[in-house]
């Protein structure tokens, strides 16, 4: 992409996507009894206009039922959305690999969605997991048919039976420290994440476990958490797939560049 216009496209259409995501997290926020609505205002969930981004700029800001400032999170959830589109298509698109923008595009939304999800309520809800399978290899199997890499679509295979089962193995052991959800997670993880390498999937699986502890490390140094407190691990599975997605390439080489000294 040599112009800004699809790059603007793209965020517009992020947006969108990102007002999908917030209708789910508002399903959820309803069903375990956790209103998302303004401490300083009793208005109901959600912007008068489903976009929170055109609400927020119609109202500037500020709730159009009572006038006071209105909640960031529907906003910073399209915001959010956006940001990753344009990420994920200028990476894939440097990969040569834009036919599987779709499946991305996909998978970007649904995590954005499943990050305030299990921070907020502890949860990994079936309606968005479950249906990531059947739309994610849909999505991946339309474009390595457009890229004519059906090895891509057998290592996105390969992953997802891999790191499900990894998870599976792991909640298995220690069921404390591994949700269901997670697992269930694992397999959409693992495909959109080995169909770009074998090296982006191991990156990414690693990373998740890196990210997890460098964060409870934080929160127990600000006494923020316990030993023995149990954080939710989807958000890290989540960032760490993305930036496998996204960086497992460069860093290849660049730790290659520093090994050869070159």
């Amino acid at each position: 992409m040599t112009t800004i216009a699809p790059l603007i496209a793209v965020a517009a259409a992020g947006i969108v996507a990102g007002a999908l995501a917030n209708r789910a997290i508002d399903r959820v926020q309803r069903e375990t009894a956790q209103p998302d609505s303004h401490p300083r205002c009793r208005c109901q969930v959600g912007p008068p206009f489903p976009i929170a981004f055109v609400d927020t700029l119609l109202n500037r800001g500020t709730c159009a039922r009572c006038g006071r400032r209105q909640l960031l999170r529907p906003l910073a959830v399209e915001l959010s959305t956006a940001a990753l589109f344009v990420v994920l298509t200028v990476r894939l698109v440097s990969l040569d690999l834009l036919p599987a923008l779709p499946a991305y595009w996909y998978f970007a939304t649904v995590a954005v969605a499943l990050t305030v999800i299990d921070i907020d309520c502890k949860r990994l809800p079936n309606f968005l997991v479950l249906p990531s399978y059947p739309a994610v290899f849909a999505l991946l199997a339309l474009a390595a048919a457009v890229l004519d890499d059906w090895p891509a679509l057998l290592r996105a295979a390969v992953g997802a039976i891999a790191l499900f089962g990894f998870y599976l193995a792991l909640a298995l052991v220690h069921p404390a420290g591994m949700g269901l959800g997670d697992v269930k997670l694992a397999g959409v993880v693992g495909a959109v994440l080995a169909f770009v390498s074998y090296g982006a999937f191991v990156l990414g699986a690693l990373l998740a476990f890196v990210f997890a502890a460098v964060a409870g490390a934080v929160l127990l140094i600000t006494r923020r958490a316990l030993v023995g407190t149990t954080i939710p691990f989807g958000p890290y599975m989540i960032a760490a797939a993305l930036v496998g997605v996204v960086a497992a390439e460069p860093l290849g080489r660049a730790y290659l560049s520093w090994r050869t000294g070159s």
